[in-house]
């Protein structure tokens, strides 16, 4: 049974879908089981659907122009092979990763997409933070890799700085893709607008299993607006719900801050993101700046550009993994 979602609205921001004023049918969380249409049928379409779905500029034959310093993106794809590990963010699991993890493994990098503990229609919703970071440390250990770059996404970026706690001698370089880079001692929560922290603790209040699951008008105005509304309805179904308990983990992360200046470190932004609301509450450089001195690559696209221009993302994050 669904869960009914607390009618709530802050400034502009509607934060219940309202299907009379777009006309369509909303799709709700974990339709994708109840229709009988399997997760991999939905994302092997996903990145045929992304030349539809986005603007021409952002289309993957932009892939071929030139660079600032005169390379091709193309061959810069291709450039000092190296092992991605690539951490997804709240609502998704490892297989939202497959456009992206394509065209890196397409030009022969080494490419890992796990699932963060907690995630997906099959997760335990009971896992806590600690639980995140282990299932990834788990993971790279049993796949004996080494030399990596680590990647994480919104959410994903407070489970690779705890990880790089836990293994820094395996990673080579830590990307943050509009992700949080929390103070240390805090949790995810506490660097969240209100807004957000209140309807994120209605929702899970509200839910069965102290979850959030989140609300189509937020991911289609606020996650995924560089996408065509047919794109966007298609790639909800594939969220699943949060589990709450660990965006209110306090993080220490005094190892992390001690021994940051010791790893690489880049930050992507995607100027078109509005996940969090630009300006006090922004991506960048609210959570950049806490990486002191990172690489900075910025890319036109919304919070989930990996499913809107793959090919570009890829590029960008070739772009800051390499040395």
């Amino acid at each position: 049974m669904r869960t009914c979602v607390p009618s709530l609205s802050y400034g502009m921001l509607q934060l219940r879908p309202q299907a009379h004023e777009l006309g369509v049918t909303l799709p709700q969380p974990h339709a994708v089981a109840r229709s009988g249409v399997s997760r991999r049928t939905l994302l092997a379409g996903a990145a045929a659907a992304t030349v539809a779905a986005t603007v021409d500029p952002f289309s993957p034959s932009a892939a071929s122009a030139q660079s600032a310093d005169g390379q091709s993106t193309n061959e810069q794809l291709s450039a000092a092979a190296a092992t991605y590990v690539l951490i997804h963010g709240s609502w998704h699991d490892g297989s939202m990763w497959k456009p992206v993890a394509a065209e890196l493994r397409k030009a022969g990098h080494t490419v890992l997409t796990p699932t963060v503990a907690g995630h997906g229609n099959d997760g335990d919703k009971t896992a806590s933070h600690t639980d995140a970071v282990n299932s990834v440390v788990d993971q790279i250990v049993d796949a004996r890799l080494s030399d990596i770059v680590l990647l994480g996404h919104s959410y994903g970026g407070t489970v690779i700085a705890r990880v790089y706690e836990e293994i820094p001698d395996r990673i080579r370089r830590l990307i943050f893709w509009n992700a949080f880079v929390p103070a240390a001692g805090n949790s995810l929560m506490d660097e969240a607008p209100p807004h957000y922290r209140e309807l994120f603790t209605q929702l899970a209040a509200a839910s069965p299993d102290n979850t959030v699951s989140l609300p189509f008008s937020i991911w289609r105005e606020n996650f995924i607006q560089d996408a065509k509304l047919e794109f966007a309805q298609s790639m909800f179904e594939l969220l699943s719900s949060e589990p709450f308990a660990p965006m209110n983990e306090k993080l220490p992360l005094d190892r992390f801050y001690a021994t940051l200046p010791q790893v690489g470190r880049s930050f992507i932004n995607g100027t078109e993101d509005t996940a969090l609301p630009p300006g006090e509450w922004g991506w960048h450089p609210r959570m950049s700046g806490r990486l002191m001195g990172p690489r900075l690559v910025q890319l036109p696209g919304s919070h989930e550009v990996m499913l809107t221009n793959p090919v570009l993302l890829a590029h960008k994050i070739v772009e800051a993994g390499r040395d």
